[in-house]
């Protein structure tokens, strides 16, 4: 028998309802297959002692393939405890798990969650940086960064242009309120040489 893991997109097919089966089962029979009991790394459930995070999930995952039996080396703990922490429970890992280099290479991390953030930022005219662009533009016939000289249009043709930023060489950051803003107050930059100026700003003030 091969001792394959199964793929990701197969394990994240286990819902909250397998788990919570899975947790029945367990409270019940006490132990799945060939999985150990917990030591290091567990699930909390309430009016439940800690269960083996892999024999939670061990089960769970046969449940969700109608029975199949499901074995240690089907999955990982670090893939376990994400899923299941996905789906609501808690797990306690008293030993976290050092990646190894074959880890590192094939690690995943799970994205697109949606949260809400309010805070305050500083109000930019899209105007005047648009009319720098186009002064910048009738004076030298083509955007270019004034601190290194990059000419993207030559490298990626007029779409190359959207890489030019336009900089204020005072931050607005530093402003305790509003004020009048030229276009002589502005740099066009290049990406990079405009996030590096940024860390230059950031770093003057620490």
């Amino acid at each position: 028998m091969l001792r394959l893991p199964l793929p990701n997109e197969e394990l994240e097919k286990v819902s909250h309802i397998h788990i919570l089966e899975a947790i029945d089962f367990l409270q019940v029979h006490k132990n799945y297959a060939n999985f150990k009991s917990a030591k290091s790394c567990y699930l909390v459930f309430p009016l439940c002692p800690p269960l083996a995070v892999k024999m939670v999930f061990g089960k769970a995952l046969s449940i969700c393939r109608n029975g199949e039996r499901i074995r240690p080396f089907h999955f990982n703990s670090r893939t376990a405890i994400k899923i299941l922490q996905m789906r609501g429970f808690e797990c306690i890992n008293t030993q976290p798990h050092q990646p190894s280099a074959n880890d590192r290479q094939n690690e995943r991390e799970y994205e697109g969650q949606k949260r809400l953030q309010k805070h305050y930022v500083r109000e930019r005219n899209r105007t005047l940086a648009k009319r720098k662009k186009e002064m910048f533009k009738l004076k030298h016939g083509y955007l270019f960064c004034e601190l290194c000289g990059l000419e993207p249009i030559q490298a990626y043709g007029k779409i190359g242009e959207s890489c030019i930023e336009v900089h204020h060489k005072t931050p607005l950051s530093s402003l305790e309120g509003t004020r009048e803003t030229t276009l002589d107050d502005l740099q066009c930059l290049c990406a990079n040489c405009h996030r590096i100026e940024h860390a230059i700003i950031r770093d003057t003030k620490s």
